[in-house]
Order: C-alpha cells, then structure tokens, then sequence
C-alpha cells in the first residue's frame, strides 16, 4: 500500500511539472508572434515616411510634381507662421464655431478665401479700468 501512495505522489508531481512546462512554454510562444507583428509595422512605418520625407520619382513629370508638392508645403508654412496672433485666433474661433476639430489646411484655407477681411481685421483696444482720483485730502491746514 506504501508503494502505491508513493508511486501516486510521484505521478502526481510528474503531471504537476509537466502541466507548469507546458504552460510556461506555451505562454512563450504566444509572445512571439505579436513582437513579430510589431516588427512588421514597424517597418512598414518606417518605409512610408522615409517614401514621404525621401520618395523615389520614375519619370521628369513626377519630378516636377514633387517640386511642386514641396513649393506648396513651404508657402503654407510660411502663411502660417507669419499670420498675426489676433487675425490667427480669429480665424480658429470662426473655423471652431463650424466644426470641432481644425487642422493648419484648414486655417490657411480660410485665410486665404477671405485674405481681404483677415487682413484689414485690427484689435479691439484694451478696455481700461476707470480708477476714481483719491479722495482722501491730504492738503488739510
């Protein structure tokens, strides 16, 4: 009877490591394949901006649109950081009160549509607070 609870305790501790392998094994191999994963977009991340900032151009005409493309980018750049803050946060207020999310497309669009009112727009002036003279007496004889 002795044998047979030690055979069973031994069997038991047998299946008991096989089943802790064969989890921790598996749970291994599961990780694999999202680093895999994230590997492969990460690539493939990287390729699509090294195409946008670097792209690879077959004909002269694509050159030339690419010149173009570039040219179009640094006058939008332009009109954006020389616009003047209060014509800036007029055009947002406008564009927000339209839709809630607003992109730098979108300010210069609206700018350049309606350039004439933007650029004749002048700040209100600063309203000062009235300060009453002192009215304490300091001239007493």
């Amino acid at each position: 009877m002795k044998k047979w609870i030690k055979a069973n305790i031994v069997m038991m501790i047998i299946a008991i490591c096989t089943v802790m392998l064969t989890s921790f094994s598996s749970c291994a191999q599961i990780k694999r394949p999202k680093n895999v994963v994230f590997s492969r977009d990460s690539v493939l991340i990287e390729t699509v901006i090294q195409e946008h900032l670097n792209p690879t151009m077959e004909s002269p005409k694509q050159v030339l649109s690419v010149k173009q493309n570039c040219i179009n980018t640094y006058i939008e750049d332009s009109i954006f950081r020389n616009m003047d803050n209060y014509v800036l946060q007029s055009i947002s207020t406008v564009l927000f009160n339209r839709q809630p999310e607003i992109t730098i497309k979108d300010i210069i669009t609206e700018y350049t549509l309606n350039k004439d009112v933007y650029d004749n727009l002048k700040p209100r002036p600063q309203l000062k607070e009235k300060t009453s003279p002192d009215t304490i007496n300091n001239n007493s004889k």
